[in-house]
């Protein structure tokens, strides 16, 4: 049986980056005829909403994987109901790529339709309203793109012989999608940063596996735990050179890091990488038993998914500088626990991993990898860890997947980096401050966005940030909240913890500008949670509006008065007034150099 998925944009770091369904619609019937035009599976948009100046990338992919498509053009309608037409920039076996650049007008595009030219020369042409297909996207002006997109897990659904749905066919599209984006040339950096409105810092845990109380494999002279730390420090100085990532080494030296004889060691070192706020922990070993090449275990697709396909993205990635080593590609690997019972199994009943790298980093909400370089035992592999230099391109090539998987590039952090934080605006000693406590980033390298509006879902992932990224659970606390998303955690705990209460009819408002005595209000409970005195209060009759200031946020705004953490505006607390980027550098600054994070 057939069925179609009309996928919008989610994560580009939970499929190569990219996926997030926004609609299922069932299309089933016969076999797929010879002749007519052949079935659409799924329809792709890389961006829920797009600016004007903007491309949107949208990806058609065909039931029948053997099809030849010749050419392929994509017809569109915009809300005005001008149409239009895209020819394909990339065709990738059954997967169409089209770029739409530059929009006519704001306001919402349909896709309408595909033509494409069959293996025979004939244009076959498909009305996706005569199929049942809806696919869609909004257009805004630039200044306004930084909105929030909706979202859920990518399930594709078919109809078996039975009558019955069942969950079929998500990898197919995933892997379609992942590559013709990939060939096509579309970063994972581009679309992070058009999700989030802020350069998103990676944060990876570098584990050199093994240390002088638990030794690894030794062959041929070569010890496991010295390699690795060798190949760690070279792999540490390589990703210091890129911008936007922080690397964090689990291990140091050639002592255990915790002077531990159990495997007490094993599970503090993921606990330590969750600790400094990683995104991935990458563990390090060379292996033994006879064989020869490299090979990656990344976390299984059970309990957290997403994290599965995370790790077999970067493992990917870093496989492929490996082999250009001269390394046997032995391939990314799953390995399932063989414990029977609750033992064995993920809080929600599914089978866990085998490795406690793989097991504790997804149950901590991080990915975490387990990179077997080569193995000691094998003459040929033996011979080239002889090497120093060819430890050192290990350590570059580990480096350098990490890289490609989350789309950095080389370069340095200048003193003033952002072409709107010129020397000597109030503002700057906040930017830089909070850029270095890596509680607030610029929306790219080179821009701040200093006086652009700050939305609510932004200034509550700052705080989270700021407490260390803890651990939580998705909820349906808020309607407009999906889970996935890049604020959905840190919503979440901000709910959990009575930072945030929402609004009056079960929303919370990720996009909503984020008011000033919101923001104040924000930080006083999140002082009250981390159990600082907030007991003073400030004289707020000295300012004239302080008649606006809502009933919910009188106490916050009157301690952030007494600690200066506000100050006025023009005199004025102007509570209802929107906070912009700088403000809230500003406060954060203030806020950190009282009480600390």
């Amino acid at each position: 049986m057939r069925s179609v998925v009309i996928i919008g944009r989610k994560s580009i770091e939970r499929m190569l980056g990219l996926l997030c369904i926004i609609a299922a619609t069932l299309i089933f019937g016969m076999s797929v005829k010879a002749a007519g035009p052949e079935e659409v599976a799924y329809v792709y948009l890389d961006e829920d909403v797009v600016g004007t100046s903007g491309v949107q990338n949208i990806v058609v992919g065909f039931q029948k994987e053997e099809m030849v498509i010749g050419g392929a053009r994509l017809f569109y309608q915009t809300e005005s109901g001008t149409e239009g037409i895209v020819e394909a920039a990339q065709i990738l076996n059954n997967t169409v790529l089209f770029q739409k650049e530059g929009m006519e007008e704001i306001g919402t595009y349909q896709i309408t339709g595909i033509a494409y030219l069959d293996g025979a020369g004939a244009e076959q042409m498909i009305l996706f309203a005569e199929k049942g297909i809806t696919a869609s996207f909004q257009v805004v002006q630039d200044e306004a793109l930084f909105v929030p997109e909706s979202g859920a897990q990518v399930e594709t659904y078919s109809m078996n012989e039975e009558k019955q749905m069942v969950q079929a066919g998500a990898e197919t599209a995933e892997t379609a999608i992942s590559e013709t984006l990939d060939e096509a040339g579309v970063t994972e950096a581009s679309t992070r940063n058009a999700r989030s409105g802020e350069r998103r810092e990676v944060i990876v845990a570098i584990g050199a596996g093994h240390d002088a109380n638990h030794p690894g494999a030794s062959a041929n002279g070569l010890r496991e735990e010295v390699l690795t730390l060798k190949v760690a420090r070279y792999c540490q100085q390589e990703l210091s050179q890129y911008r936007g990532v922080r690397v964090v080494m689990i291990r140091e030296s050639e002592s255990c890091p915790y002077n531990s004889t159990s495997s007490y060691c094993l599970n503090q070192r993921v606990k330590d990488a969750k600790n400094a706020g990683a995104d991935l922990y990458v563990d390090l070993h060379f292996n033994s038993g006879g064989g020869t090449g490299a090979e990656i275990y990344y976390p299984n697709k059970n309990y957290r998914p997403d994290l599965s396909e995370e790790g077999l993205s970067v493992s990917n990635k870093i496989l492929e500088q490996l082999s250009a080593l001269g390394l046997t590609n032995r391939g990314a690997k799953i390995k399932d626990s063989t414990l029977a019972g609750p033992s064995g199994q993920y809080p929600d009943g599914s089978k866990a991993d085998y490795f406690t790298t793989n097991v504790l980093a997804k149950e901590l909400g991080l990915t975490g990898i387990i990179v077997e370089h080569a193995f000691l035992d094998h003459g040929y592999d033996a011979a080239k860890l002889q090497d120093e230099n060819f430890l050192r391109q290990l350590g570059i090539a580990d480096a350098t997947g990490i890289a490609q998987k989350y789309g950095l590039v080389k370069g340095t952090w200048q003193g003033n980096q952002y072409t709107d934080v010129p020397d000597g605006v109030w503002y700057k000693e906040a930017v830089e401050y909070v850029r270095d406590q890596g509680i607030m980033f610029g929306m790219n390298d080179e821009y701040f966005g200093a006086a652009e509006p700050l939305r609510r879902a932004h200034f509550v992932t700052m705080i989270y940030r700021m407490a260390g990224k803890p651990q939580t659970i998705y909820t349906d606390r808020f309607l407009d909240v999906g889970n996935g998303l890049f604020y959905t955690e840190p919503v979440m705990w901000a709910a959990e913890n009575g930072i945030v209460t929402g609004y009056d009819n079960g929303m919370f408002g990720p996009s909503d500008h984020i008011t000033r005595e919101q923001l104040a209000t924000m930080l006083y409970r999140y002082a009250k949670v981390k159990g600082k005195d907030v007991s003073k209060r400030g004289d707020l009759s000295k300012f004239p509006d302080s008649s606006y200031i809502s009933e919910f946020a009188q106490e916050a705004v009157s301690w952030a008065v007494a600690e200066k953490i506000i100050t006025g505006d023009q005199g004025e607390i102007n509570p209802q007034g929107q906070a912009n980027r700088a403000h809230a550098a500003t406060m954060m600054m203030r806020y950190t150099q009282i009480y600390g994070k």
